[in-house]
């Protein structure tokens, strides 16, 4: 193959936090091609460098840092950082930085380079090749560095990149263009709209259910931990963890307020929850009160928490394993799954369970559903409002089944 015949693929990435690294610096991999031979070639691992390294039928990924002063990390500046980055490698400039930078105010860009199939990639992922191997390398950082800083992902890069394509001697195929990473977590953007003054009450009726110690808005927040460690800080080790504590935190209160509802005594929730082990309850007692299908085997929403959701996590707490990002949005959509499923369930139940439908959505979740019966409306009418706080009521039961188990 010769270098006129070899397509470059190049991105431009701004990280999330600067890394110690002098502008210039430079690391390549060689790794194993699961693709048609591409031959051998020989090519220039920067556009900006005269150093070269020799291909024999793999991908080759080069990373190049460099270091931009900022007065903040604001959205513009981090464009700019990027543009210039794509400025420096088009001039062919030599920058000489060799003093130690403080890393608070600099930006840091990470020039990716990686050879790719054809001009038309098809199912060839340049992106992800590089950024496996900047996350590898970063991790390495953080490793033997000790450096505090959060781990690399896709969720955690600026949510744009620069592109272009040139062939083994430099010349540009394709110019510059942004590319989106799938991703808005812009620096200034805001998790959601301003609350309105009749929310603020309904955060105020969340505060008083927390602070009741209200198990369905423990797993409200629970489930918010695991959102926020995929969609915002990329944290995919993180994701698996916390999709597995809203999970256990959902299928535990689903159990424990069905039996409370229905009657049980402490004593014997206690003789349930002893066995201690989620499985045997999953597919034991909670399928008992609330019907369907909860086998771990045959059940697709409970087979995907128990593959994606648990193996996964004791991997990560028991081995030292880190998630990947495919992993992590397994987990997430097998944590979203197994929330339709309890919900689904618990909604079939309504009619012997409203206490609980009422404690887990609440009266306009339940209108939302479509499942706000004639039924339940003269239940609301005329039992719920007289019987006082369910929250305090189911607490102070919990309470003496956990003061009872071994």
């Amino acid at each position: 193959m010769t270098p006129e015949e070899l397509h470059l693929r190049v991105f431009l990435v701004a990280l999330p936090h600067a890394l110690p690294i002098q502008t210039g610096g430079t690391t390549s991999f060689v790794l194993p091609g699961d693709s048609p031979n591409l031959g051998s070639f020989t090519t220039r691992i920067t556009a900006d460098s005269e150093e070269t390294i020799s291909v024999d039928g793999d991908f080759l990924v080069s990373l190049k840092f460099r270091q931009f002063d900022t007065t903040s990390n604001s959205d513009a500046q981090i464009h700019d950082a990027l543009a210039a980055s794509a400025a420096e490698i088009h001039s062919l400039p030599t920058r000489g930085d060799t003093q130690p930078f403080n890393l608070d105010g600099h930006v840091t860009v990470v020039e990716m380079v990686t050879n790719t199939l054809e001009r038309v990639e098809g199912s060839d992922d340049p992106f992800g090749r590089c950024l496996d191997c900047l996350i590898d390398f970063c991790r390495g950082m953080r490793a033997i560095r000790r450096l505090k800083i959060p781990a690399i992902s896709r969720h955690t890069l600026w949510p744009f990149a620069f592109t272009l394509l040139k062939d083994g001697l430099g010349e540009t195929i394709e110019d510059w263009r942004l590319m989106f990473l799938g991703h808005a977590n812009l620096s200034g953007a805001s998790a959601s709209p301003q609350a309105s003054f009749e929310e603020l009450r309904d955060v105020h009726l969340g505060i008083s259910r927390l602070r009741d110690g209200d198990p369905w808005m423990l797993y409200a927040e629970r489930r918010v931990d695991a959102e926020q460690a995929f969609l915002v800080n990329g944290d995919y080790s993180a994701t698996v963890v916390n999709s597995a504590i809203a999970c256990e935190v959902l299928l535990l209160t689903a159990l424990t307020t069905g039996l409370w509802e229905s009657g049980a005594t402490p004593q014997d929730a206690a003789n349930i929850l002893s066995v201690r082990e989620i499985g045997p309850l999953v597919s034991g007692d909670l399928a008992r009160i609330w019907g369907g299908n909860w086998d771990r085997n045959s059940s697709l929403p409970v087979k995907a928490w128990r593959d994606d959701i648990a193996k996964k996590r004791n991997k990560i707490v028991h081995e030292g394993y880190r998630a990947s990002e495919t992993e992590a949005a397994a987990a997430h959509s097998a944590m979203v799954a197994l929330d339709e499923f309890v919900s689904a369930r618990l909604l079939a139940k309504i009619t012997k369970f409203p206490r609980t439908c009422l404690m887990a959505f609440g009266k306009p979740g339940i209108e939302r559903r479509g499942a706000w019966t004639r039924r339940m409306q003269n239940f609301w009418d005329e039992q719920a409002q007289s019987e006082g706080n369910w929250v305090k009521a189911y607490t102070t039961w919990r309470k003496k089944v956990d003061e009872l188990l071994p």
